[in-house]
């Protein structure tokens, strides 16, 4: 196991991981895997959240995605938002509407305190 946390903390969403990760940012990798602690240091370094892949995937849709509540509400706190779409035009809200994920879809629409 490689030492990713640090590597992804020190480099922040600037780091592309192509290849097997199809164009993630550190955000992005974080999202998916659960890392919370990750996502914490990014923004608390001022890392943008609105940085997009190949896809056009946000950080946030691979955390709804990946069903990591408290990550989403990190996401959301730091201003990220649910109405973003995708390059098929579906957003992280429309896919837990979807699914009918009422404790997601709340966490998506309801306004959380400013992250610091």
């Amino acid at each position: 196991m490689y030492p990713i946390r640090p590597l992804l903390i020190s480099t922040g969403s600037a780091l592309m991981m192509l290849c097997i990760l199809g164009a993630f940012t550190a955000f992005m990798f974080a999202a998916k895997n659960g890392h919370l602690d990750v996502v914490d240091a990014l923004l608390s370094r001022g890392v943008a959240v609105y940085n997009r892949d190949v896809k056009g995937d946000t950080a946030l849709m691979y955390a709804v995605h990946e069903a990591h509540p408290d990550i989403v509400k990190q996401f959301v706190q730091a201003g990220a938002t649910a109405e973003l779409t995708d390059r098929s035009g579906v957003s992280a809200l429309a896919l837990e509407k979807a699914d009918d994920d009422r404790d997601m879809i709340v966490l998506l629409t309801t306004p959380q305190a400013p992250h610091h």
